[in-house]
């Protein structure tokens, strides 16, 4: 009986703190309240789908390529700048040739600020981050392309 009461005593705390919290704050607003943001997540998403369709994206294989492709040609679209930064890495012993690709956007000051993620795919299972960040890092792209920004965004 006395676990009973003590489990139960522990699952009932949060519980009443919410509704302190409730009763005495009101309702926590969340960033996004009925579309205050301009983000839109079915944009990013069909970033997502567009470089999941070319396949497999490992290094040096042609779906890499058509994904750059498809990056730069968004970046383009948005009126950025497009640099691209080619590299050599080693992986198992065999070089190959890898790029960063980077859309810049400009502001009003001297500092710099870098978001970036990878294209590529990676043999991990259940590893999604080489797609989901390219399209977040897109449709933020998209967002701050035409904002008068303080300092200058690197994506």
């Amino acid at each position: 009986m006395e676990k009973r009461t003590l489990l139960v005593t522990f699952l009932a705390i949060p519980v009443l703190i919410s509704l302190f919290m409730l009763l005495n704050h009101g309702p926590r607003s969340g960033p996004i309240d009925g579309g205050a943001s301009p983000f839109s997540g079915s944009g990013a998403y069909a970033h997502v789908e567009n470089l999941v369709a070319l396949g497999p994206r490992s290094i040096g294989s042609d779906a890499i390529e058509l994904a750059r492709v498809y990056i730069i040609g968004v970046l383009e679209d948005l009126d950025l700048t497009v640099v691209r930064d080619p590299f050599k890495a080693t992986f198992e012993g065999e070089e190959y040739g890898m790029e960063n690709i980077i859309g810049i956007i400009p502001g009003s000051g001297d500092g710099v600020i870098a978001v970036g993620g990878h294209y590529d795919t990676k043999d991990i299972p259940g590893a999604n981050d080489g797609g989901s960040s390219t399209g977040l890092l897109l449709e933020m792209a998209r967002i701050l392309a035409n904002e008068s920004l303080e300092h200058t965004v690197w994506i």
